[in-house]
């Protein structure tokens, strides 16, 4: 969407995509300072998710005070078709936790337990296989946004 911008008197377009107060992360914008694990790559306009446990890191904190759900537009798909998104504090404590079932997963909305935190976030995206010695599978697709709610 182009939106006309006044700047000294000139009139000019921009066009991208503005994060909002409640936004960590919007197409390439990244008000969290997400990092990832090996198995995140962060594209033009998207994370991109590829691997065993897939892990975003907050270099920024939040105050999650007022908020209470954490939000994802994505496209995701497991290799068994049920995965977990994890939301851990700072300190380590889950926060929200969300078993998801059914591909491609196109959006999701996390209860946050604690909202009364300000913290950086970890978001953790696993798909554990087994009983006893637990294993991974492969989690992979594009994340576009990230945002309280």
């Amino acid at each position: 969407m182009a939106v006309l911008v006044p700047s000294m008197g000139l009139m000019g377009t921009f066009e991208g995509y503005v994060p909002g107060t409640s936004d960590l992360y919007l197409r390439g914008n990244n008000p969290a300072g997400f990092t990832g694990n090996s198995s995140v790559d962060f594209n033009s306009g998207q994370i991109y998710l590829n691997g065993t446990a897939p892990q975003l890191t907050a270099s920024n904190a939040f105050n999650l005070n007022g908020y209470s759900r954490l939000n994802i537009e994505c496209n995701l798909k497991s290799e068994p078709d049920t995965f977990y998104i994890t939301v851990y504090s700072e300190s380590g404590s889950t926060i929200a936790s969300l078993n998801v079932s059914g591909n491609p997963l196109t959006a999701a909305s996390l209860t946050l337990l604690n909202a009364n935190l300000n913290t950086k976030l970890k978001i953790k995206f696993t798909a554990p296989v087994g009983s006893g010695i637990v294993t991974y599978k492969k989690v992979w697709g594009g994340i576009t946004r990230i945002w309280l709610s």
